[in-house]
């Protein structure tokens, strides 16, 4: 119900909102990259540091999702789809009729992969999930992801059956990425912003 973004800032901070910082964006011929600072959407007290960065491939529609995280207790990353996935190792997918979402969890390694649902489980607790709207679909599914400091993750757009393309881990020692379909992309493993690699 925002009017223009003065009027969503306003109403955002009114209303304790404010979750996240953009740190780092560009938008290149090949390529798009956003960095953001997420650490406020989490309780304080258990979480230090998430920040999360973002590289669309354009070419292969392929998104390399990067997050660091910082916390008292050992960090879950989530995905909500409407379907129930399927697990294969550190692969998985949610499918629809004509098409799917591939996932390939590279870090942690030899992550701890699972699916919840159906409904909204939160550490046993079955939860109401909202009637859908008139456009939108509850999530009754999720893939949840365990580990510690980071995660990293390759998701492919495909047609239903179609097998996601190979992407193999990059590690140099003070970068961290994916090898995927010709182009390796980067990340830095200390601070958030800083520039991404993709060649």
């Amino acid at each position: 119900d925002s009017q223009d973004v003065a009027d969503h800032e306003a109403k955002k901070k009114a209303n304790g909102f404010e979750t996240a910082d953009i740190a780092a964006w560009k938008n290149e011929k090949d390529y798009s990259y956003v960095s953001a600072d997420i650490t406020a959407a989490y309780d304080p007290k258990v979480v230090s540091c998430w920040t999360r960065e973002l590289v669309w491939l354009k070419k292969s529609g392929v998104l390399v999702v990067f997050d660091k995280t910082a916390s008292t207790v050992p960090p879950r990353w989530l995905l909500h789809g409407v379907n129930e996935p399927e697990i294969k190792g550190q692969s998985w997918s949610f499918g629809q009729k004509e098409s799917q979402l591939v996932g390939l969890t590279l870090l942690p390694k030899k992550a701890a992969i699972r699916k919840v649902g159906p409904g909204c489980l939160i550490d046993g607790t079955d939860f109401a999930t909202d009637k859908p709207g008139e456009y939108g679909v509850p999530g009754a599914w999720r893939i949840e992801v365990s580990g510690n400091g980071f995660f990293l993750h390759v998701l492919f757009s495909l047609d239903a059956g179609a097998a996601a393309p190979a992407a193999k881990l990059v590690d140099d020692g003070s970068s961290v990425g994916v090898e995927v379909l010709g182009k390796k992309v980067l990340f830095k493993k200390e601070g958030v912003g800083r520039a991404v690699t993709v060649r």
